[in-house]
């Protein structure tokens, strides 16, 4: 009866999360995923606009955009470091969090390259 029990408490321990917690967990990870995949322009567009610094007149309001760009970055890998998925009981409020956290992050990121994308097009 002891090793039932115990074994019992294994499966437990085991199962799979419920399919609720792995939407969340989908959800955020799915901003996430689609936010780091834009992480490639930013670097892109901070290179593009340190040389368009250089030889312009308003290279403060550059300097600025470029801030706001490594700003976006530095609010993911933040996020990343952050992220760490605490005990199953406490899943719900986590996945709760964290998601209205990495919506911010990718808010940020999104609205940098939209103000970089105008700068360089201009």
């Amino acid at each position: 009866m002891k090793y039932f029990i115990a074994l019992l408490v294994l499966v437990y321990a085991c199962a799979p999360k419920s399919p609720s917690l792995e939407a969340q967990r989908a959800q955020v990870m799915k901003v996430h995923d689609d936010s780091m995949a834009e992480m490639g322009k930013i670097r892109s567009y901070v290179k593009k606009l340190e040389e368009k610094a250089k030889s312009s007149s308003d290279s403060t309001e550059i300097l600025n955009i470029i801030s706001e760009l490594e700003s976006a970055e530095e609010g993911m890998m933040l996020w990343m470091q952050d992220y760490k998925e605490p005990a199953e009981d406490k899943l719900e409020s986590f996945y709760t969090s964290e998601k209205i956290k990495i919506q911010k992050v990718a808010d940020a990121i999104y609205k940098s390259i939209e103000n970089a994308q105008k700068h360089i097009d201009n």
